[in-house]
């Protein structure tokens, strides 16, 4: 372990020991998306040491993205955002991997090849074809997958476990696509959170959320409803 003081607040009796960090440093995570929901996957899971992180966007920042999407700033409209994302995330965690694909994940080998290699996948996307399409590679590569959704006061979160059925593809088989549509960015950073979460659990072989339902947060009345990816 490289810097026991960076994680001394998390190496605890009642929370990681020492074999639990190694396993996050050794872990590699790809996410596809670092806007509103990847900002906080990324930062939270840069800051517990996850050793190794592929940020896939092809997008740049725009100014309608400061609401929520809080690596970035005004100063940073019209960059890359995986290449922006990966020089905060740096400044945070000096002593991980991290991997910037500014790329079309559909069009780009380099995709296919981080999952050859990767422990868990991240759906922090806004577009449901290519959730489509990284679903069928965590289906390809038996890898678990978080995914996340937002929209308006509401947001969505779901961990699909290797080889379990339904997949998130045959989910949003049925599902029409807005275009942009409205959101609160603070729920972004609650649902984006609970995604990191998530992806530790999954490192650590810890419990994660029900796995046969689809987990809603009502923002707006501050509650939640769990319903089966099934029904």
């Amino acid at each position: 372990m490289k810097d026991s003081t960076r994680y001394a607040r998390q190496l605890h009796a009642q929370l990681l020991s020492a074999e639990d960090q190694a396993k996050l440093q050794a872990a590699s995570v790809v996410v596809c998306g670092c806007g509103g929901l990847g900002s906080p996957v990324v930062t939270y899971l840069a800051a517990a040491g996850v050793g190794t992180l592929h940020l896939f966007d092809q997008d740049r920042v725009t100014e309608s993205n400061l609401n929520r999407q809080t690596l970035y700033t005004a100063a940073d409209i019209g960059q890359r955002k995986a290449l922006v994302a990966r020089e905060r995330l740096v400044q945070l965690n000096p002593e991980i991997n991290i991997i910037a694909h500014p790329v079309d994940i559909t069009q780009a080998e380099q995709f296919i090849h981080t999952l050859e290699t990767a422990d868990v996948l991240v759906d922090c996307l806004d577009n449901i074809a290519t959730r489509r399409f990284i679903s069928r590679g965590a289906v390809k590569f038996h890898l678990p997958l978080v995914h996340g959704g937002i929209q308006a006061w509401q947001g969505q979160i779901a961990v699909f476990l290797p080889d379990g059925r339904p997949t998130l593809e045959d989910i949003l088989e049925q599902v029409p696509q807005l275009a942009s549509p409205p959101v609160i960015g603070a729920v972004a950073g609650i649902i984006g959170s609970l995604q990191a979460l998530e992806v530790i659990k999954l490192i650590l072989g810890k419990p994660t959320l029900d796995t046969t339902c689809m987990h809603v947060y009502d923002g707006l009345e501050g509650a939640w409803l769990s319903y089966p990816k099934s029904s």
